[in-house]
């Protein structure tokens, strides 16, 4: 975010959730916005404050492109911009139980999760290759939809730690 605004990108961060875990998100952007909503989307009501809220911001903020990260808010994200209004990227970090189980309740889950994604045309960036396939085979995404982008780091700047420091945690 830093490297975006330094180019002078204006990048707007929103969080569904409250402050409560500030103290975890210090990278945020001093203007970042918290809308203080629940985080049980299985009741319709907490599902339709969330989406409501979600687009004030974006009709507020009028962005050129959404960006959302983990499940819930990529659901939220994909709902509050229906029709495919704005591009809308989401990432595919990890897999999920109710991705693969037989219960109605996930099942249901999936076509509505499936629904969502189609109807806003959201894009996804997998960090590998079965990140992808396994979205692909469970929520029967549309492959061509579907990029893979692996994480990295440059393990040269490690170089000088000692593998016991570095497997610790602790700080050279």
């Amino acid at each position: 975010m830093r490297s975006l605004s330094e180019r002078g990108i204006d990048v707007q961060v929103c969080v569904l959730g409250g402050e409560s875990n500030v103290y975890a998100w210090q990278w945020l952007p001093p203007q970042c916005r918290f809308l203080g909503l629940p985080r049980d989307y299985r009741k319709p009501w907490h599902t339709r404050r969330m989406v409501t809220a979600l687009r004030a911001v974006i009709h507020e903020q009028k962005p050129d492109i959404l960006h959302s990260w983990l499940w819930l808010s990529d659901f939220m994200t994909a709902r509050a911009n229906p029709v495919g209004c704005l591009p809308h990227i989401s990432h595919i970090v990890d897999r999920r139980t109710w991705q693969e189980s037989r219960q109605l309740k996930h099942k249901v889950r999936r076509g509505l999760t499936r629904r969502a994604f189609e109807r806003s045309r959201t894009h996804f960036l997998a960090v590998s290759h079965a990140a992808r396939q396994f979205a692909i085979d469970t929520l029967e995404l549309d492959a061509k939809r579907i990029q893979v982008a692996w994480n990295s780091i440059d393990v040269d700047q490690y170089a000088a730690v000692s593998q016991s420091a570095f497997f610790a945690g602790e700080r050279t």
